[in-house]
């Protein structure tokens, strides 16, 4: 069963439950912190970065969530591992929040933003849009659930994409090593 990973500050409880539905609904497994379904360690030297890091890579696809709080492990451990892995994501966030990165982004130095919260999603969007070029889908809660199974239906057809085309090299190489040929004519 396909594991994936609801990344996300502690706001993301707010959209556990929908998140769980979507991921059932493909065939997955929901793994969220909030409810323990992450792989961990509990020994003298546990963290929860570790926990993340392990997490992230035995997760078949991750989908990192932006409601209205920064997650710093999310950003600092979880997209890190991500990206370093090779694992398969998606990047979604609140469009009220989104709204407000631009008008944030747009009139404000981000070091004069006052608010802690604010600022460090200013970063955070700064990089993940502007430093690495990451899509970013916005989303209300009354559309999270299509927007989710939009996004991971994206990544599914890129994913049988990839494997027809590696069906196809496979034929040819097959093809090309039998001279007689592997296929046969019908009669």
């Amino acid at each position: 069963m396909l594991g994936i990973m609801l990344c996300g500050a502690s706001d993301t409880a707010d959209l556990a439950r929908s998140f769980a539905e979507v991921t059932q609904g493909l065939g997955g497994e929901p793994w969220h912190y909030q409810t323990g379904e992450i792989l961990y360690l509990n020994n003298a030297t546990a963290s929860w970065e570790g926990n993340s890091r392990r997490t992230v890579a035995a997760a078949d696809l991750c989908v990192f969530v932006i409601l209205r709080r920064h997650g710093e492990i999310t950003w600092s451990t979880e997209l890190r591992a991500a990206l370093d892995g090779g694992k398969p994501f998606i990047v979604l966030c609140l469009d009220t929040t989104y709204a407000e990165y631009l008008a944030l982004t747009r009139n404000v130095a981000v070091d004069a933003i006052a608010d802690d919260n604010k600022r460090r999603l200013v970063e955070t969007m700064t990089e993940l849009e502007s430093e690495r070029q990451l899509t970013v889908a916005t989303f209300d809660f009354n559309t999270f659930k299509d927007v989710y199974r939009r996004e991971a239906a994206k990544l599914f057809e890129e994913a049988l994409q990839l494997l027809s085309e590696r069906s196809k090299r496979q034929t040819l190489i097959a093809l090309l090593g039998d001279p007689a040929g592997s296929v046969r004519p019908t009669v």
